[in-house]
């Protein structure tokens, strides 16, 4: 299981929102607060932006909150962790933000029905 299958395993609303995962020298994990059928331009994405990057540091995982273009009020603190607890930890997380974030809308001219 990939990592971005093991955070929708863990937060199911995940599935009904954009995410994307990739992996270089480390993961990045890019959150949009949007529905993912929308059709949206690159400034709709960026201002409903969370980003993420997960490290390993020899047999743990460390957890850093990279870009915030939500409120203060939803920044993740860092941790590190085994990579199990770290997915746990940002699937709750996230499932927080899609509960109590509404999408902002600033370029979109309709919302999704």
């Amino acid at each position: 299981m990939d990592l971005q299958e093991a955070l929708i395993k863990d937060c199911s609303e995940l599935a009904t929102r954009k995410l994307s995962v990739s992996k270089g020298t480390a993961y990045f994990i890019n959150f949009y607060n949007l529905p993912i059928d929308l059709v949206c331009d690159r400034a709709e994405k960026e201002n409903n932006r969370l980003m993420f990057c997960l490290r390993q540091k020899g047999d743990k995982f460390q957890l850093e909150h990279s870009v915030n273009n939500l409120s203060r009020q939803y920044q993740l603190r860092g941790k590190t962790a085994s990579l199990e607890k770290l997915i746990q930890y940002l699937a709750h997380f996230l499932q927080k933000v899609i509960a109590e974030v509404p999408p902002n809308y600033t370029h979109t001219k309709m919302t999704p029905i």
